[in-house]
């Protein structure tokens, strides 16, 4: 749960999509407009759910609307510690962009800088020309 300092300044930025199954909430996204780029800022697949595809389908959701936006591309930051869901992006087709804090920071002029934690790294995923 988040508490209502942080839902108040966040809500508004992004845009929450999730995936349901008979009423259940399976996995969740949210995407937020930085530039000509969508950032993917929460992608969390519940544990019962995972090894079914539903993270695949959320991402391939999320590429969609991105390209239905004309942007670039799709980026977010993941922790090099959670090896399963680096493995999965990568499986998807986000490339590691940068390692370094510094670098992360410095993407799209510090657009990152609010949602970092140490350590993160930052992934792309760039769309193909239509």
């Amino acid at each position: 749960m988040v508490d209502s300092n942080w839902a108040q300044e966040n809500f508004h930025k992004r845009d929450f999509f999730v995936a349901e199954e008979k009423g259940e909430v399976m996995a969740t996204v949210t995407l937020q407009d930085a530039g000509r780029h969508s950032y993917l800022g929460y992608v969390y697949v519940h544990a019962e759910h995972t090894g079914r595809g539903v993270g695949k389908r959320l991402l391939q959701f999320a590429r969609n609307e991105s390209q239905r936006r004309k942007h670039e591309s799709m980026v977010l930051i993941a922790h090099p510690k959670a090896t399963w869901a680096c493995k999965a992006y990568e499986r998807f087709g986000f490339r590691l962009r940068a390692k370094a804090r510094a670098d992360v920071l410095a993407w799209n002029d510090g657009f990152l800088e609010p949602y970092y934690e140490e350590g993160f790294q930052l992934y792309q995923y760039q769309h193909e020309a239509r």
